[in-house]
This record gives structure tokens, sequence and C-alpha cells, in this order.
């Protein structure tokens, strides 16, 4: 995926698939998933956020305490 200039993968080997990702907002990394054939989730890759804050992100001030965020779906401009 890319993301304001910054490209972001997870290998040849997952070509074509469909892969959920998510930012990790403890880690301020994103997370890179796919589904097996029985439907479980498994986590590919993560990768460190690069030249987007966390208020840029979010449209949200960044709170002293994370975890107090309630989870949000971002619908985003991105290439792949």
């Amino acid at each position: 995926m890319t993301l304001k200039g910054h490209h972001y993968t997870v290998g040849l080997a997952h070509k074509e698939k469909t892969i959920q990702v998510r930012l990790d907002v403890q880690t301020q990394k994103w997370m890179f998933f796919e589904r097996d054939e029985q439907g479980q989730e498994k986590e590919l890759s993560r990768r460190a956020l690069v030249g987007i804050n966390f208020t840029a992100l979010t449209g949200l001030e960044k709170p002293e305490d994370l975890s107090a965020l309630p989870a949000i779906q971002l619908t985003l401009p991105l290439g792949v």
C-alpha cells in the first residue's frame, strides 16, 4: 500500500491476496493480516508508521492514554 508517498509491502508471496491493514496505536506500526482457509487471521508483518502523525491520520487529538480511544475505521486513499 502507499500512503502519503511511503510504500508498505508484505512481499510478492502475497500478491493479489486480500490483506487487512490496521494501525497499532501503542507501537505506531501498521499491522498486515490475511485470513487462512479456516477464516483465522494470520499476522504477516508490521511496518513503522512513516511520514504521518496520529492527528493527521485520525483527525483526533492524541490523548495521554491511547487505550482510552475507541476503535475507528478510517477511509484512506490507498494505492495498491
